[in-house]
């Protein structure tokens, strides 16, 4: 008796390329080592020279984002990942404490407003998550334009 066997699809595994751990102080003049390592990662998907610029960008404004109330010990660790169609940052920013929001200064806020709107023209997707255990995270997604692979 001859054994039918029924056609399984390919498993479609992790797309996740390439990871990179970056661990600096949480302090401004060190975000351009980040930006530096994301247009790098950003160069090898291929993205147009306006597209690395709004990615690098993107990644201040989410760096200064998450640093708001860090402590001065405080670190930032960023995670990138690219794949063949994305790329995405991780972002960790700790120990940092909360501004209280009926005390904060005016110029944070609008500091942050100015932030979110930036990164909402800038990236495909973004977060910032609320303030757990003294750490920040935050995400920012760039997708790929799937002509400019071709």
């Amino acid at each position: 008796m001859k054994e039918t066997r029924a056609i399984v699809p390919p498993v479609e595994l992790n797309k996740v390329r390439d990871q990179v751990l970056l661990v600096v102080p949480a302090r401004p003049e060190m975000w351009s080592i980040v930006r530096m390592t994301a247009s790098v990662l950003a160069a090898r998907l291929d993205f147009s020279f306006e597209d690395v610029e709004d990615l690098r960008l993107a990644v201040t404004e989410l760096c200064a984002t998450c640093a708001v109330g860090a402590l001065v010990d405080a670190r930032c660790e960023a995670r990138f990942e690219i794949s063949d169609d994305c790329f995405e940052m991780h972002l960790e920013v700790s120990p940092v404490i909360e501004n209280d929001p009926a005390t904060s200064d005016q110029r944070i806020m609008g500091m942050l407003e100015l932030s979110s709107q930036i990164l909402r023209a800038t990236v495909d997707d973004h977060a910032v998550e609320p303030l757990g255990n003294a750490v920040r995270r935050g995400h920012l997604r760039k997708d790929c334009d799937p002509a400019a692979l071709r």
